[in-house]
């Protein structure tokens, strides 16, 4: 069944987007845009509830538009207040103006966390390998005061950029290069990962003019040998089944030529019991003439 309505490419588009932190009981801003002309655009909540961004009228309102018009293919939507509950999956539908058809659509993460965020809260290393975790402010960059971190071993870590590669703290640990506190970010190198470094870590931090120290919890895990080589025992295996199977066929295959050539060549039992049957057939007939002349010669004689 054809599409009654024409889709052009960029219609068609359902792109990936970014994640938003934003500090719980602050203002949530969430956005796309696309390079056409827009005639509408809606949000649909993790939970499925749908906004559509209307314009600020009062400052009363729970969400309104924002953006530079839907004309030059901005849709935006503030929400005065954002609680734990609007974490999660939004996505952004936008309307074409000229064209009818599929909406274009865009997906983002928001994430409501404290003021200090893990921008992964769980990250899987190997031992021996170089990790990096990573915390910042939420709501935009903001200065932090100081970065530390506490490891699963409770070893605490006073960081900055001023700590390199070349003078990592216990020659492992060191500021990820290209970041900065003045800008909100908090980010440590490990760059061997022993079995200590495996479990909860702790990145804390004092935000802008915040009375209060911040922190997020980065889970740093590994896959385990069992694991690893019980993945591989059972590719084994699967792959010595497949060989057994495609052998089995195989020679089923060449069985089956075999034993029709030896059909053509030998008759069946069946066949060989007639020919012997029909053998002693004519034995029997031969040694019944033969006594009948041997009794006419006597005949004779007499």
């Amino acid at each position: 069944m054809s599409n009654p309505f024409p889709v052009s490419s960029r219609q068609q588009r359902d792109t990936e987007g970014t994640t938003i932190f934003v500090q719980e009981d602050g203002t949530l801003l969430v956005s796309c845009h696309t390079d056409f002309s827009l005639k509408y655009c809606w949000f649909q909540h993790p939970n499925g509830s749908q906004f559509t961004p209307v314009r600020l009228v009062n400052e009363d309102q729970p969400f309104w538009y924002t953006g530079e018009g839907l004309a030059v293919g901005q849709c935006g939507i503030t929400f005065k207040r954002v609680t734990k509950q609007d974490s999660g999956i939004w996505r952004c539908h936008m309307g074409p103006k000229r064209q009818a058809g599929i909406e274009t659509t865009h997906n983002i993460e928001v994430r409501v966390t404290g003021p200090l965020a893990a921008n992964k809260r769980e990250i899987q290393a190997r031992i021996g390998e170089s990790i990096t975790l990573y915390c910042h402010t939420a709501n935009g960059k903001r200065p932090l005061y100081y970065c530390r971190f506490l490891s699963p071993s409770y070893v605490g870590l006073n960081i900055d950029s001023s700590v390199t590669k070349a003078d990592a703290i216990l020659d492992r640990f060191y500021f990820t290069p290209g970041r900065n506190i003045t800008v909100g970010d908090c980010s440590l190198t490990i760059s061997s990962v022993h079995e200590d470094d495996i479990g909860n870590w702790t990145c804390a931090a004092i935000v802008n003019d915040d009375v209060m120290e911040s922190s997020d919890v980065i889970r740093v895990f590994i896959v385990t040998e069992s694991r690893y080589q019980a993945g591989i025992i059972g590719g084994s295996i699967g792959a010595a089944v497949l060989v057994l199977v495609l052998m089995g066929y195989v020679f089923y295959k060449r069985g089956s030529t075999i034993l029709s050539l030896f059909k053509r060549q030998n008759p069946s039992p069946d066949g060989f019991s007639q020919r012997m049957s029909e053998i002693t057939d004519v034995n029997s007939r031969s040694s019944q003439s033969s006594i009948e002349s041997e009794r006419d010669l006597g005949t004779r004689q007499n």
